[in-house]
């Protein structure tokens, strides 16, 4: 022992003991890091689910705005509703569907959850329909202020709420006559048009009204990475009850802002948008019964070039009231004319609820195994890929959404088809 009676440390054991501190300390850095990670992990989860209640929230006040004379008579809506699902529950959907006063009614009570549950479904299969997005550069539409078009939805609405300031004492108008007369004639020489970029995509809905239009309008209107162009697209719905004045009110509501209160302050006035723009959504919608539809027309409706086509809750309805032959006809005139690349979305009431009877022996076959049938006996250079099929799934509406009515979940199934060519390719 040296003097002093301390022990000798040696420099082999001293190396150790470091090594050991720096691994400690090492081990602590990750652990932080790892606990650092899950809370960012966890806010941005949580940021995830505030974004997607407000736009829910944001969906169904677009539905009340737009129907909001129906939803105020309670006793009103409430005879149209039991008077539309007698005849629903007897599967006579021309009467269901037959008058705008029974579309309203069906539309402010049954279109809010399915539209939510239809945006969702979009973006559950959004891997499979990102091809069908083209680049499109288009010119900012200018208002007479000067503002791009959704400035100038806002300032309408200020303009609509306080009178604007005309008076203007006479030295303010010489400094700005002065001013003017400064200004070189590069600076005072008009911008050109702002280009904006989008990634537009094309969706035909079949059978489609209220929620297709909504659903879709909210998927667009839904926050996108910062790394790609904002999302725009064209709905066309065909159906052959009479939805136009109900679809036009739902359009009207999604490209304007929102109704704000009277003494609303600038600031939030300034931030008031609409769910979209309508420079990034256009819709249109054809009244026809599909399967009278010629097969020119059909094919005039689809295009050149590859899009995504619906039929959310339509299909089983239309092996039930019109019977397997002239709907199979026209899956696969539907099949011939639409072009290569295309993306089939079918949604359906699940189990029992999706059955059609055949025959004397009034013998039960599934939707989903008739609609496999004809798709799959498809022959020649073109056939349906199924990429996704699901028998029964739930939409769960988030707790605290408020709507003048009450609302349930739904229950549905989903199948999802590519068109391809006889290769594969």
């Amino acid at each position: 022992m040296p003097p002093g009676g301390k022990p000798r440390v040696r420099a082999g054991n001293r190396h150790a003991e470091v090594s050991d501190l720096a691994y400690l300390k090492i081990k602590d850095s990750k652990k932080e890091a790892e606990k650092a990670a899950r809370r960012e992990a966890e806010q941005a989860r949580r940021r995830e689910k505030a974004a997607d209640f407000d736009l829910q929230q944001a969906t169904l006040n677009i539905f009340k705005h737009a129907f909001s004379e129906v939803l105020s008579d309670g006793e009103e809506l409430g005879r149209l509703l039991q008077e539309v699902k007698a005849a629903l529950f007897a599967r006579e959907f021309e009467r269901a569907f037959g008058s705008e006063s029974y579309l309203e009614a069906y539309a402010s009570r049954w279109s809010p959850t399915r539209s939510l549950a239809y945006e969702g479904v979009l973006r559950d299969v959004a891997g499979h329909i990102k091809h069908l997005y083209v680049e499109r550069t288009e010119e900012v539409v200018k208002d007479e202020v000067g503002g791009d078009e959704e400035a100038g939805m806002v300032e309408a609405e200020k303009q609509d709420e306080a009178k604007v300031e005309q008076e203007v004492d006479d030295t303010a108008r010489e400094v700005e006559k002065i001013t003017l007369a400064d200004t070189k004639p590069d600076e005072a020489s008009p911008q050109p048009p702002k280009a904006t970029t989008t990634r537009h995509i094309p969706l035909l809905s079949i059978g489609g009204g209220a929620a297709e239009l909504v659903a879709f309008a909210s998927y667009l209107g839904r926050n996108q990475p910062s790394s790609l162009p904002p999302a725009s697209g064209q709905i066309t719905l065909l159906d052959s009850a009479p939805w136009s004045s109900v679809v036009d009110k739902l359009y009207a509501q999604l490209t304007i802002p929102p109704p704000l209160p009277k003494y609303a302050s600038a600031a939030i006035k300034a931030a008031n948008l609409p769910l979209i723009p309508p420079s990034r959504l256009t819709s249109s919608f054809i009244q026809y019964d599909v399967l009278s539809l010629p097969k020119d027309k059909l094919a005039e409706l689809v295009g050149t070039q590859p899009l995504l086509l619906t039929m959310l809750f339509t299909l089983n309805e239309l092996f039930t009231q019109a019977g397997i032959g002239a709907t199979t006809k026209f899956l696969l005139e539907l099949t011939a004319v639409s072009p290569i690349g295309t993306v089939l979305l079918v949604v359906d009431s699940p189990g029992s609820y999706s059955e059609t009877t055949v025959g004397k022996s009034s013998k039960k076959y599934p939707m989903q195994w008739l609609m496999d049938k004809v798709l799959s006996s498809v022959d020649g250079e073109r056939k349906w890929n199924k990429l996704e099929s699901n028998e029964s799934l739930w939409y769960r509406l988030s707790d605290g959404l408020e709507y003048p009515i009450q609302l349930e979940n739904m229950r549905y199934q989903m199948h999802v088809y590519k068109l391809e060519t006889g290769d594969g390719a």
